[in-house]
């Protein structure tokens, strides 16, 4: 099989010539077709001939200005079509060459793609994704998604941890609200899910608990409670949100008490009165869970 970096080479020597690519007996010109009408062309072929070297050629576009975020969301919509081993030896190191990639299109693209499609193979790219946890903040932005792949893929990611705590404790932007705080909320249930693993990291999250942001400090507790860290601070603060008066607030903390599966124990009192919430939303997700603890 052929190396993806030589295909890499060969495909921007082809865009900088303007050569055409030929898909489906068709010459499809670089300079005149949009990069996701080339994709696309690459990706029918793809489908009808299962031709790898059609599978290398879409891959190497990801590195191409034109073709980039583009090429990555093609990819992810041949996942039923692809092999394991093709997944690993064209896709995988293509997306981790997408994640160096000076467009944050393209950075945000490969992580929801792994998020998505790829989840199963992502653990080669964790050093890439840690990386991507340094993203700046613009209206694309490659780190919360980053964070959010860390955490799924679990404890293989550990360390990633140091770094998850670095973005926890970033200031907050000016504005407010959960999509400015998204990267310290991803970042936090991130955290819970890799596992804190000694009492040092412990006390870095308790720390956020003191967090301005709501769902940030909802998510800590959440962390800390699902890896028995000592949970009086947590259970306490998800009880001061569950009464919260943005609505808003009152439903991610139940969810939040929902996901820990079972719930603390500390927190039926505030669950029961959770059941008089004026937004039933709030009110039936704290009735299924003092269902489920017999309550």
């Amino acid at each position: 099989m052929l190396r993806i970096a030589g295909c890499l080479a060969t495909v921007a020597v082809v865009a900088l010539c303007y050569a055409q690519v030929r898909t489906n007996q068709m010459t499809i010109d670089i300079e005149k077709e949009s990069g996701l009408s080339i994709a696309l062309n690459l990706a029918n072929n793809y489908r009808r001939t299962a031709d790898t070297n059609v599978l290398i050629r879409l891959a190497a576009l990801i590195l191409e200005p034109k073709f980039g975020a583009n090429a990555v969301a093609t990819l992810s919509g041949l996942r039923p079509y692809l092999m394991p081993e093709q997944i690993t030896s064209i896709v995988v190191p293509a997306f981790i060459e997408g994640l160096q990639s000076s467009d944050p299109a393209v950075r945000r693209q490969v992580c929801l793609s792994f998020s998505d499609q790829f989840l199963d193979f992502a653990q080669p790219a964790i050093p890439a994704l840690i990386q991507a946890l340094e993203d700046p903040i613009e209206v694309v932005n490659a780190a919360p998604i980053a964070a959010e792949v860390l955490g799924k893929i679990g404890s293989p990611a550990t360390n990633a941890i140091l770094n998850l705590l670095t973005v926890l404790q970033r200031p907050e932007v000016e504005s407010g609200g959960f999509e400015d705080a998204s990267v310290r909320v991803r970042a936090a249930e991130a955290i819970g899910r890799i596992g804190i693993e000694n009492d040092e990291i412990c006390k870095h999250v308790e720390k956020a608990l003191a967090d301005n942001n709501s769902y940030v400090r909802a998510v800590c507790a959440q962390a800390l409670l699902r890896n028995n860290c000592e949970g009086s601070a947590a259970a306490r603060t998800l009880a001061e949100l569950i009464k919260a008066e943005d609505v808003g607030v009152r439903r991610f903390a139940v969810q939040v008490i929902e996901d820990l599966k079972p719930a603390p124990a500390s927190l039926v009192a505030a669950l029961q009165n959770a059941l008089n919430d004026p937004n039933s939303e709030v009110a039936s997700a704290a009735r299924a869970i003092l269902n489920r603890k017999g309550r």
